[in-house]
């Protein structure tokens, strides 16, 4: 069973990330986008408007597509489908705006091999709706706008491995071939950095929200709710890792004891009988659908 964790303030938590934070010889992040520096600055401008906003996402193809195709997908459930960048934009709200194109913004600046990009963006835009989707079932009191960045962040690593270090990914997936193993077995067997870390150190670097930062290094973790967390992280640790979960046992290419693992893992987190688990799975297998409409 998950451990009582410690609760911290906001500038305790911080302060701890920093310490734990800090990248071993050789590895190397980059610098902050200027298109992510340009976002953050223009949420922050006190006129900001949304024909300004949708302006300023309009030069970035990338995000405003990913913007457009988000506001048509069921995830919002609008009765009219937005025509335009402006009407998706008033459609969602600044709030959910903010942290959707930010997240967005973070992950159109890593790039990838297209068949292993297309494979991670299957993964955190499923685990991104299933935390949603679970917010609003195990803990309604959470706003369900934090849900979609922190599960769509959540293994950020292995896109910030993907584009940084490729040979080593290269390396991960032919261990996790020959070993009929998880990703994070053959990472370990290869004694790389932790993706997890890579993740958050990351996020940590580009100054995005700190909740975020510390799903990226703590929800990967056996037990995501170990150590220490503002009362609101643990929450999301929680769910994020529980949806990773029922995610992994939808996936064809994991073995049949991941999938047993990743069946008890979400059983643990998410307090599930038997056949609250299967209730659970059916609710999964039908967000599976608009999971391949976000691609």
């Amino acid at each position: 069973m998950p451990k009582s964790p410690s609760i911290l303030s906001p500038d305790q938590l911080r302060s701890s990330l920093s310490a734990e934070l800090a990248l071993p010889p050789g590895v190397r992040l980059p610098s902050p986008p200027g298109a992510l520096l340009k976002i953050q600055r223009l949420f922050r401008d006190p006129n900001l408007n949304f024909i300004k906003l949708a302006d300023a996402i309009a030069l970035d193809p990338a995000t405003s597509a990913s913007v457009l195709r988000l506001a048509r997908s069921p995830l919002f459930g609008l009765r009219r489908q937005p025509r335009t960048l402006v009407h998706a934009v008033a459609s969602i709200g600044m709030v959910e705006l903010e942290r959707m194109v930010v997240t967005q913004v973070a992950l159109n600046t890593l790039t990838g091999s297209s068949s292993e990009l297309h494979s991670y963006l299957r993964d955190a835009y499923g685990t991104a709706l299933v935390t949603r989707t679970l917010c609003r079932r195990h803990e309604p009191l959470l706003d369900p706008g934090l849900a979609w960045p922190a599960g769509l962040l959540f293994d950020i690593g292995k896109l910030v491995r993907l584009s940084l270090y490729p040979e080593q990914d290269v390396e991960i997936r032919r261990a996790m071939l020959a070993g009929q193993c998880s990703y994070a077995s053959a990472e370990a067997s290869l004694s790389l950095t932790d993706q997890h870390f890579l993740g958050a150190s990351l996020l940590y670097k580009w100054q995005l929200p700190m909740p975020y930062v510390e799903v990226a290094l703590y929800g990967g973790r056996q037990d995501p709710l170990a150590g220490h967390g503002t009362h609101e992280s643990l929450i999301l640790r929680r769910i994020v890792s529980a949806a990773a979960s029922l995610l992994g046992v939808t996936l064809n290419l994991t073995s049949t004891q991941e999938r047993t693992e990743h069946r008890a893992r979400a059983q643990v987190l998410l307090r599930l009988t038997d056949d609250a688990f299967l209730a659970e799975m059916a609710v999964i297998y039908d967000l599976l659908p608009t999971i391949r409409s976000l691609l």
